[in-house]
């Protein structure tokens, strides 16, 4: 049981009625959540009215959710019902009643019952599908609703506080904010109609309303609005949780992630139904080893931290894409634990910037793809550094997309970083955040004081040098007579001269340019020319091994080379005191020629046989082998 919450009891029957507080349930045939329909029904008059970024950008700061609800509540009390209230129990139904029979509270477009109900329910377009929520109760509720708006109705006196119940309603209800939030995106876009832009608003607040259904949420807001019903707790809990910042973000991006700049219904429908499956993504059900009897597992279900990936891959194939995009929303889940299947590939930055390597990575590609699934374009981090320096600049701008008016704001990095910067880094205090957990006398622990070593090369090979990475390297491995110039690093691109931020990828990577790092005091830095590699990615670090893979017909490794210049690093066991960067070729001039400058001479071929070079030389021109073609070395 939760501590201060209304669940008294655990059973099923318990846990089905706390959930189902916002259902349109019915009582006979008389509809009794009217308050519940108010929520999630969008109404842009009143969304347009209590809208708080005008507020903000005049203040050029946030406004306070208390002295929004009394501006909004002064200006809808001229046109509220004068005379005496009453506190009678039929007075509620003012609270829903006045706010649907505003002309503005619904398109005409819009002013049919089947599409009312099919939004409502999620759904862009009238079906005859019975599954997901109950048409019978809200077909009634809506039926209820529509006879409001011509006006026949029959009400006692208002309550006293209908002018700030309404104000609460316009500003923090899941529906208006919903609709506010879709109208930064489309305020320039006149492909959408009002009525489409209703339709989208009501599909997304019908996941909003999945999300305050469950049980989890209802026990939450009883622990903190629990001397209140439970639609005024969701409207506080709105207000608190700054739901309308949360939405204006999320769906921004996510009209970015789907690269569509022309808006219309369909897609803004399609857009809202993204969100709204993402935010009412249903649990998993997982099973945990028993240790009593191993032969009965132990079932249980599972919302905050969901698996990606696991061993019966038939069956979690299918549900990687919706447990992908639940994460990638400000909603839960919060935690994702994913094997190698997560590890390349996929985008997980949206909302995420901190990683945890369950185990500690074999090798600097590993390492470097588990870390690019959350150090992405647009990722969180940078966004929250986007924030923290522009914050009162954004709010005090008057274009209709704060996050737009964001991204050309932090334009002013361009000169530092050039392209890289807002999209790909952008300076602040959030940093990608990296967490290793080594077990204590494992092979972890050994496995990664070497690992450190390895990613400090492998970014050198790459010219994806992090400063702080090379410092660090170096300062560990070089012994107490090494010349100091050793451990700076430095780049041949226009932004040499600029430190990565700590914590963050270097960006400044072009692999048409050149890269040096300093060597020792006597020798020159050793240069790698812009030679036709396909893929550096598969960099063999492990000195004096084979390259770990070979794409493309090209491969690097630490091997001698007479056409560079040596790059010197202290003597360590199992090092080799000089490191070259070695690019080898397919083809077999490359290959003998690598081998003349070791010192070591190609066998002379048996009698009546030609060595592969000889039979290539004999071949006419068309037939001899091209580079990338030829035999490997």
């Amino acid at each position: 049981m939760a501590e201060g919450s209304r669940l008294t009891e655990n059973s099923a029957t318990a846990r089905r009625s706390i959930a189902n507080r916002l259902a349109y349930s019915l009582d006979g045939q008389r509809p009794q959540s009217m308050t519940t329909l108010a929520l999630f029904w969008p109404m842009p008059g009143l969304a347009a009215l209590a809208d708080p970024l005008p507020p903000a950008q005049a203040a050029a700061g946030p406004v306070d959710p208390a002295q929004l609800e009394q501006a909004i509540a002064a200006e809808l009390s001229a046109g509220l019902p004068d005379g005496a209230t009453s506190r009678a129990a039929g007075g509620e139904a003012w609270y829903w009643a006045a706010a649907l029979q505003r002309p503005d509270s619904l398109p005409a477009a819009a002013n049919h019952p089947d599409r009312i109900l099919a939004a409502l329910r999620g759904q862009p377009e009238p079906t005859d599908d019975e599954d997901g929520e109950d048409p019978v109760g809200l077909t009634a509720h809506i039926a209820h609703a529509l006879h409001a708006r011509t006006g026949d109705l029959q009400l006692p006196a208002a309550p006293p506080d209908l002018a700030a119940t309404l104000a609460a309603l316009a500003a923090h209800s899941p529906a208006n904010i919903a609709w506010r939030a879709l109208h930064r995106l489309v305020h320039d876009q006149p492909q959408v109609t009002p009525a489409g832009h209703w339709s989208a608003a009501a599909i997304l607040a019908s996941g909003l309303r999945s999300l305050f259904s469950r049980l989890e949420t209802t026990l939450l807001l009883d622990r903190l609005h629990g001397d209140e019903t439970y639609w005024r707790a969701v409207l506080r809990y709105s207000a608190g949780g700054n739901l309308q910042a949360v939405l204006d973000e999320y769906l921004h991006h996510l009209a970015v992630a789907d690269a569509d700049t022309i808006l219309d219904d369909r897609v803004l429908a399609e857009l809202a139904q993204a969100a709204a499956g993402a935010i009412a993504s249903r649990p998993s059900r997982y099973q945990a080893f028993n240790p009593t009897t191993p032969d009965t597992p132990i079932a249980f279900t599972a919302r905050f931290a969901l698996r990606y990936g696991g061993r019966r891959q038939n069956q979690e194939d299918a549900r990687q894409p919706e447990v992908r995009r639940a994460f990638n929303s400000p909603f839960w889940p919060f935690v994702l634990a994913t094997t190698s299947v997560g590890q390349e590939g996929i985008d997980f930055h949206w909302w995420s910037h901190a990683l945890l390597h369950w185990n500690t990575p074999a090798n600097p590609v590993d390492f470097v793809q588990r870390e690019g699934r959350v150090h992405r374009y647009a990722g969180h981090a940078i966004r929250r550094n986007i924030a923290h320096r522009h914050g009162p600049a954004i709010l005090a701008t008057t274009d209709g997309n704060p996050w737009q008016t964001a991204y050309q704001l932090a334009g002013d990095e361009t000169a530092r970083y050039g392209e890289f910067a807002p999209y790909w880094t952008y300076p602040g205090p959030a940093r990608i955040q990296r967490h290793l957990a080594p077990y204590p006398l494992s092979i972890d622990t050994t496995r990664l004081a070497k690992l450190k070593q390895d990613i400090a090369l492998y970014r050198l090979s790459s010219a994806n040098h992090a400063k702080r990475t090379c410092s660090n390297y170096s300062a560990a491995a070089a012994p107490p007579n090494t010349p100091p110039d050793w451990t700076s690093c430095r780049s041949t691109s226009p932004h040499r001269n600029t430190p990565p931020q700590a914590g963050m990828t270097d960006p400044r990577v072009d692999h048409r340019r050149t890269r040096s790092c300093a060597g020792s005091a006597g020798h020159r830095p050793a240069t790698a020319s812009a030679a036709p590699i396909r893929s550096l990615a598969s960099v063999a670090m492990r000195r004096g091994q084979p390259p770990a893979d070979k794409r493309g017909g090209w491969s690097i490794r630490a091997a001698p080379y007479h056409h560079l210049p040596p790059h010197r690093v202290p003597d360590r066991p199992g090092m080799r005191s000089a490191i070259r960067i070695f690019f080898s070729s397919p083809s077999g001039a490359a290959t003998a020629a690598a081998r003349r400058s070791r010192g070591r001479r190609r066998p002379a071929a048996p009698a009546g046989r030609s060595t592969g070079r000889t039979r290539a030389a004999r071949r006419p021109a068309a037939e001899r082998p091209r580079p990338g073609h030829g035999r490997r070395s």
